[in-house]
């Protein structure tokens, strides 16, 4: 059984889960949910319709590595692909942006160790092992492993998702706790390890928010006839749209937003 879901809450659920289904006949169907047809949390569990075309109420959601592998595949508005994570850009920007589109939307799922352009299936799956050099470096350097020391797969997960989650802890914003939204699990896919991050909608908007070095807010001027009237703290509200996250850039955008997704 997968705790993290609550199969009876619509704000869990979504397209693309690999579930078990209890059907009308009394008999059960496992398979990849396409479409949701309840409109409201069921104590029975929702009621869905898979790809293979069975429908029933849920009964528990599964996370095989078939379907972790379907949805790396065909990346979509559930599922996007990351070769890595720290590369700066990576740790600041992307990650980050991304985690918090599928929060601001309807959840989805997030994979690292994934190279997108590759022609072939197996360039696809590149793995975390030069990420778990680049951790090993630094631990060397800080003393922490001897030289030529090696860490555990186990740990390097450890480690790993400890500094993603203080990453996204630091970066992003939000009245709920985002810890209890979002699921790190490391999965052997094609003899490689992949991180997959499980990300569920959030209820509450959340924001990204760019950081000086200690930490603080960065702030932009504003001008008018070539006077600084006033200055503001700066922030971004990414969500999905498809399979493309994409910026709030006004007030009024993100009010139609606010009143889609969170009214």
């Amino acid at each position: 059984m997968n705790n993290f879901i609550d199969i009876t809450k619509i704000s869990d659920i979504r397209n693309g889960l690999e579930c078990e289904i209890l059907l009308e006949d009394g008999n059960k169907s496992i398979g990849i949910i396409d479409h949701i047809r309840s409109k409201n949390d069921d104590d029975n569990g929702l009621y869905v319709i898979l790809e293979n075309g069975d429908s029933g109420n849920i009964i528990q959601i599964l996370n095989s590595i078939h379907a972790a592998k379907k949805r790396i595949l065909s990346e979509s508005h559930t599922s996007e692909n990351k070769l890595n994570y720290y590369e700066p850009v990576m740790q600041e920007e992307q990650i980050p942006h991304t985690v918090q589109a599928f929060l601001n939307s309807e959840g989805g799922y997030l994979y690292i160790g994934v190279r997108d352009d590759a022609k072939t299936e197996s360039g696809k799956f590149v793995g975390l092992s030069n990420e778990k050099k680049i951790l090993e470096e630094e631990l060397i350097k800080d003393k922490e492993l001897e030289s030529g020391e090696e860490l555990a797969w186990g740990k390097f997960e450890d480690l790993y998702v400890t500094a993603i989650e203080k990453k996204l802890s630091t970066i992003l914003a939000c009245e709920k706790y985002l810890g209890d939204l979002i699921r790190y699990e490391m999965k052997l896919i094609n003899e490689v390890y992949i991180l997959e991050i499980n990300i569920k909608s959030c209820q509450s908007p959340v924001f990204y928010k760019h950081l000086n070095k200690n930490n603080k807010n960065k702030q932009f001027d504003i001008y008018f006839k070539n006077e600084r009237v006033t200055s503001r703290e700066f922030d971004d509200f990414y969500y999905r749209n498809g399979s493309s996250k994409l910026p709030i850039k006004t007030f009024e955008e993100f009010y139609k937003h606010m009143k889609n997704k969170f009214m």
